[in-house]
């Protein structure tokens, strides 16, 4: 009876920490795979305004469980010829109640932001919307995230390039 107990005692442990070892060796996998991608941007120009939306997709294409998404900043780039313009950035913030990130994990990300004419940024990429309406220009999305682990925050840096229509 004592050696029954002992030997499903032992069996249970071992399956447990074979679990938590894969979970382990999984985490740099995930913190290594962890990716965003740039799926669309939209512009629309008024008088006075400059309306930017983006979609991208955050993904953990692995097994690994035990993260948690705290915050994510981007910077949309526009990228013409030799010249960037940092067009749109932002941080968005879920301290008080982190995402979770689960095995196999995808989520889509809208962001619309409302630029004024006026900057100096935008008033370079209204020159540009003129010149380059309605041909291919090339667009980066830099985001960096920061994850909640059991190694504590760690921040992810990724990069994402979209060819599109201005």
């Amino acid at each position: 009876m004592i050696v029954t107990f002992f030997a499903t005692l032992c069996i249970a442990a071992a399956v447990f920490l074979a679990a938590s070892t894969y979970n382990y060796v999984e985490f740099y996998r995930a913190v290594e795979k962890f990716d965003a991608k740039l799926q669309n941007v939209k512009v629309a120009v008024d008088e006075n305004n400059v309306k930017v939306n983006i979609t991208f997709e955050m993904q953990n294409p692995t097994n690994y469980v035990g993260m948690s998404l705290r915050e994510w900043s981007y910077a949309l780039i526009l990228e013409i010829g030799n010249e960037e313009i940092d067009l749109s950035h932002n941080s968005i913030s879920y301290y008080s109640e982190p995402i979770t990130i689960t095995p196999q994990w995808t989520r889509n990300f809208e962001y619309n932001d409302n630029l004024r004419a006026t900057q100096q940024s935008t008033s370079r990429f209204l020159e540009l919307y003129e010149s380059y309406r309605d041909k291919q220009v090339s667009w980066n999305l830099k985001v960096q995230v920061i994850l909640i682990t059991f190694m504590g925050t760690m921040y992810i840096l990724m990069s994402s390039p979209l060819t599109s229509e201005l």
